[in-house]
């Protein structure tokens, strides 16, 4: 980064290795070179609580899809922003954000799932503003992703010949996201086997190309991924466990 730096996009956590981001680091170096900070908050938002004031934030993004809700993405910017940005726009829409983005009808079925999902993730928590719920329904939340997700983090560590992709849980706060490699094993063929047990897993780079590039796994098809939910119980954990585990074998 330098003075001609005017934007920094940067993901809060990573949806393939689980890693959270140090974003208030990064919003003191953009804010030393007077830089815009947009912040990926996809893999984010399911499972922390977020606010854009105190991350300083200039832009934000994310998708309803990933907490409970339908396919339908939303952008948050400071007052007044998006307003200086040049976007293609047609002459029939006003000029003034943000309906110079959003062109005819929306999408208001969808909208409406959104507050539904909002609205989901608040009924795991108390309070007497819909704020204070959703604070209260993430510590909730965060507090059994993390306890399955440690639970299959160890069980997962102590299989033969499986390497885990990603920072430790316990000494780093990360996403109750878990990728691996098996000896012998590609990981399609690790998710294959999982399906037919009803078992959820994906394998490949997830978009994160350049993160498999630099860990030498694109070549090798990526890694396994198993991700962490409110729905998620021990037993479906110690079933994953077993399987994988046969694999090994």
């Amino acid at each position: 980064m330098n003075s001609n730096t005017r934007l920094v996009a940067m993901g809060m956590a990573s949806n393939a290795i689980g890693t959270v981001n140090d974003i208030m680091w990064a919003r003191a170096i953009t804010y030393k070179y007077n830089a815009w900070l947009l912040l990926d908050a996809v893999h984010y938002a399911p499972h922390f609580a977020i606010d854009v004031k105190a991350s300083g934030c200039d832009f934000l993004l994310c998708s309803a899809y990933k907490f409970y809700g339908p396919h339908v993405g939303l952008l948050y910017t400071k007052p007044g922003l998006l307003d200086r940005l040049p976007t293609d726009r047609l002459r029939t829409t006003n000029q003034m954000a943000p309906y110079s983005i959003e062109t005819g009808t929306l999408n208001h079925a969808a909208i409406a799932g959104v507050t539904a999902s909002v609205e989901f993730i608040s009924q795991q928590g108390k309070g007497n503003s819909l704020r204070e719920k959703i604070i209260s329904a993430y510590s909730n939340i965060g507090k059994h992703e993390n306890k399955l997700a440690q639970r299959l983090y160890h069980g997962l560590k102590e299989i033969p010949g499986l390497s885990i992709i990603g920072q430790p849980f316990g000494k780093f706060e990360r996403s109750p996201t878990i990728s691996f490699t098996l000896k012998n094993k590609t990981a399609e063929e690790v998710c294959t086997h999982l399906a037919t047990k009803n078992i959820c897993a994906w394998d490949g780079h997830f978009y994160a190309i350049r993160v498999m590039e630099v860990l030498g796994l694109l070549e090798g098809g990526g890694v396994t991924r198993m991700g962490i939910s409110i729905y998620n119980t021990e037993k479906e954990i110690d079933i994953a466990i077993k399987e994988v585990k046969s694999l090994s074998k």
